[in-house]
């Protein structure tokens, strides 16, 4: 059974983030519906905005000394509200062979169109298919 972790983050002024609780239970089943043995799970809640967040950096370190096979978060808007900066996260994990799975994409009827924007970007920023 492969390994993984999860990671929650609730910022209290967003009053329309899904609270630390249902991102766990979302996250859960996603597990188990990819039949995930979850090792261990990192939350954090803040009132402000930060540069850094002490649990995601825990998290990302841990990874490697739990040999942990996939990432589960919520949404990708939990690691960052800019594009790049989720990108740069996911290329990261995916080079120490970490799968990251965002629930609210994987559970979207925009799933397919989400895949399909990745793969026209891969091919943008690699120069083309070779």
């Amino acid at each position: 059974m492969k390994k993984a972790v999860i990671y929650a983050r609730h910022i209290t002024y967003r009053s329309y983030e899904p609270s630390i609780t249902e991102q766990l239970y979302n996250c859960n089943q996603c597990a188990d519906k990819y039949n995930l043995e979850v090792v261990k799970t990192y939350c954090e809640t803040s009132n402000i905005k930060l540069k850094v967040y002490p649990m995601f950096e825990k998290m990302k370190k841990d990874c490697k000394k739990l040999k942990v096979d996939t990432i589960i978060i919520y949404s990708m808007f939990i690691v960052g509200r800019i594009y790049t900066r989720v990108r740069k996260f996911t290329d990261e994990m995916k080079k120490k062979g970490i799968k990251v799975i965002f629930v609210d994409i994987d559970a979207s009827p925009f799933r397919q169109q989400y895949e399909m924007l990745e793969k026209l970007i891969n091919k943008l920023t690699k120069g083309g298919d070779k």
